[in-house]
């Protein structure tokens, strides 16, 4: 076991008045997943920024107001934690190790300097003061840690990219890129290499390789035409400032536009209830007032009754007593006890007249809720009209005003965006073709040297070891129809079963590419080489997502064993994947698994909600 490197402990972003934006990571395997916009992205960013990248991490809304990173690692050599922190935008470094005085560290690798981060974390590898080769011609420079950290640091782009692992594709690099390769498999640097002066080369050899440029450039200038964007690079440049100034535009105004159609919306959902109100009152007074008439026309009915009663009382009470229509007898021979003064017909007739008037007042007050309820149905019937007017207007303004607007702009985003990727396309030739410009105007004024050759390529028996640890990490994936791992000198990549690793779809590519790393990470530290022996990959499983037409039966047992096998297994190294994709079960119990959720259940992302985030539960 190596005590080379380190592994991450601690990643956070602090801003003033904000609650820190903190991950943990433990040494071994780290599985950071969560659906997109989470933050993986931007926390792979913010690792490759603290280790001297010189692009500030992306920014995004969730991270304004967040000033500074800190980078929390441990030395492997003497368990030591050291914290690194760094403005978000840029800037030095300050370092505080754990028993030792705070440390400024320039963010600039220089080589007669030991305070940058360059020095720090190239001792901390083992690769402080190493040389590397430069050209064929035996030119040497000492490494710095952004050589090596394009190896550890692995993003979503380049993990599926067609090229080695350890190229970038650029020709004018390549010599010090196959040079960090061999000093990590091998342990070895180019310091023994001595720098020879020009020769004299053979003028058909010359003639050769000006010809191959001048093939190389007319096929560039031919793809430019082909492309239909015309301009010089600085014009280009200027067009893609613009493209970029107009794109913000539109976004700007995309944004207004929603929230008008955002705010029309929730003004047609108001009315909609208030409508549904004022049918619900209508029916309920409606009710009402039907039940009302029938009590009306019962008032009605009971006057005249009573008007009846009392006329009849009076009309008796005027009639003078005589003998008893039963008996005959006369009125001094009545029984006194059975007559009663209470009975009387006058009596009858004033208690009914008395009656009538409380059933006049009830009938008043009841011709006056009617008379109101009416009012009040005539106001609700106009307001019924005026919402159901409001809602038509507002369906109208949303149909053929807001909506329309909306896709107008979201078109005219896309077709600045396909704008845009057009000049980033024409951009990156004319770039190909100053640097073919460079190369030509350098094969021109120095001729290399035959002593060292070509570029120091990492030869079959020198990764021999390596490409079956490759193997063996496949094996263990269950990688569909595995057969041998062998290593190409010339592309200076593995060949799997026969097929060229970068000839492979793109979600292949991806775990082919993680397996090349990891593969290298663990084969240094168990061999004793140097390396960071840690490893920060972006969207590993790509094939499970996007699969290109010849993975979509890509068997999911590879995914599963990925995590497991790496959970599980001796790893020597640190592993940091960040991926869409949970990993089974089983992992958690065995490796540090962070799952963001993207909503309020759980942990958002990586960046925590704002309080006026959670009040509005954005």
């Amino acid at each position: 076991m190596s005590n080379f490197g380190f592994y991450l402990k601690q990643l956070t972003l602090r801003g003033a008045g904000l609650q820190d934006a903190s991950i943990d990571f433990d040494d071994g395997l780290n599985v950071v997943t969560g659906p997109s916009d989470t933050g993986k992205t931007f926390i792979s960013q913010c690792i490759d920024f603290m280790f001297g990248g010189s692009n500030p991490p992306e920014e995004i809304p969730e991270a304004e107001g967040y000033d500074e990173i800190f980078l929390s690692l441990v030395s492997r050599n003497d368990n030591r934690t050291h914290v690194l922190s760094r403005g978000r935008r840029g800037g030095a470094f300050a370092l505080n190790s754990a028993g030792r005085e705070e440390v400024i560290l320039s963010a600039t690798h220089d080589p007669n300097s030991e305070n940058t981060i360059s020095h720090f974390l190239l001792r901390l590898t083992g690769t402080a003061g190493k040389l590397i080769r430069t050209n064929a011609r035996g030119k040497t420079r000492q490494v710095s840690f952004r050589d090596i950290a394009r190896l550890v640091v692995i993003d979503e782009e380049t993990v599926i990219t067609r090229r080695s692992p350890i190229l970038t594709g650029q020709f004018t690099t390549s010599t010090v890129e196959k040079g960090v390769f061999r000093l990590l498999l091998t342990g070895v640097d180019d310091s023994a290499i001595r720098e020879e002066p020009n020769r004299q080369i053979a003028k058909q050899r010359e003639s050769a390789k000006y010809e191959v440029i001048d093939k190389v450039r007319e096929n560039l200038l031919s793809r430019i035409k082909s492309m239909g964007v015309e301009g010089t690079s600085d014009a280009l440049r200027d067009q893609l400032a613009k493209s970029d100034t107009y794109l913000a535009e539109l976004n700007t105004e995309l944004s207004r536009s929603q929230q008008s159609a955002t705010n029309l919306e929730n003004s047609r959902r108001a009315r909609w209830f208030e409508l549904h109100r004022v049918e619900s009152r209508i029916a309920v007074i409606e009710q009402l007032q039907a039940r009302f008439v029938l009590l009306d026309e019962q008032y009605t009915s009971d006057l005249r009754l009573l008007e009846t009663i009392t006329e009849v009382g009076f009309r008796l009470d005027q009639l003078q007593e005589n003998r008893c229509p039963v008996c005959g007898a006369p009125p001094e021979h009545h029984a006194a006890d059975f007559h009663s003064d209470n009975a009387t017909p006058a009596t009858v007739a004033t208690a009914s007249r008395a009656e009538a008037e409380r059933t006049r007042e009830l009938k008043t007050d009841l011709v006056k809720t009617l008379n109101d309820n009416e009012r009040e149905l005539s106001s609700l019937r106009l307001n019924l009209i005026s919402l159901r007017n409001s809602l038509s207007d507002i369906g109208k303004e949303l149909d053929l005003e807001a909506k329309p607007r909306l896709q107008e702009i979201i078109q005219q985003i896309q077709e600045s965006q396909e704008r845009r990727a057009a000049l980033l396309r024409v951009i990156e030739l004319y770039e190909q073709l100053v640097e073919l410009d460079e190369l030509s105007d350098v094969e021109k004024s120095e001729v290399s040297t035959a002593s060292h050759g070509a570029a120091p390529s990492v030869s079959v028996g020198e990764a021999e070891q390596f490409s079956q640890e490759v193997e063996n990490l496949l094996r263990e994936w269950k990688f569909p129809g595995l057969d041998r791992v062998v290593f190409s000198e010339v592309d200076q990549d593995v060949v799997i079963s026969g097929r060229k690793r970068g000839g492979r779809g793109k979600g292949v590519r991806a775990i082919t590419h993680s397996a090349f790393s990891i593969a290298l990470a663990n084969y240094c530290a168990n061999r004793g080489m140097p390396h960071p022996s840690t490893l920060t990959i972006d969207s590993p499983l790509v094939v499970y997502r996007e699969p290109d037409d010849d993975e979509g039966e890509f068997s999911t047992d590879v995914k599963d064993m990925f995590y497991r096998t790496l959970a599980t297994s001796d790893l020597a190294v640190q592993v940091i994947i960040l991926e869409n994709d949970i990993p089974p079960d089983d992992v958690d119990a065995v490796a540090n698994v962070i799952k963001f959720t993207g909503s309020s259940v759980g942990r958002r992302g990586f960046i925590p909600a704002r309080q006026d985030e959670l009040d509005t539960g954005v």
